[in-house]
């Protein structure tokens, strides 16, 4: 689990936790579809620490659905 601060991105504004139980695996096209249909809202860039904090967390969870954690495997490298 990854805990996140306020402050860490402008978009979290108190004690987070990122949820790797509930990520997908979509294309780019189906992500501009969500974001244009308003079903998604980007909320900025992330820091490159962020990221990488992020990418360490799904690379040590248990919790994220196998087809994602299998492609997360395949294309991230430490």
């Amino acid at each position: 689990m990854v805990c996140l601060d306020a402050g860490e991105h402008e978009f979290i504004t108190h004690p987070s936790v990122i949820t790797y139980a509930y990520s997908k695996i979509l294309t780019v096209a189906k992500l501009k579809e969500l974001c244009a249909s308003g079903d998604a809202i980007s909320k900025g860039k992330a820091t490159d620490q962020l990221v990488k904090r992020a990418q360490n967390g799904m690379s040590e969870t248990d919790r994220a659905p196998y087809d994602t954690k299998r492609l997360f495997k395949h294309l991230y490298k430490r």
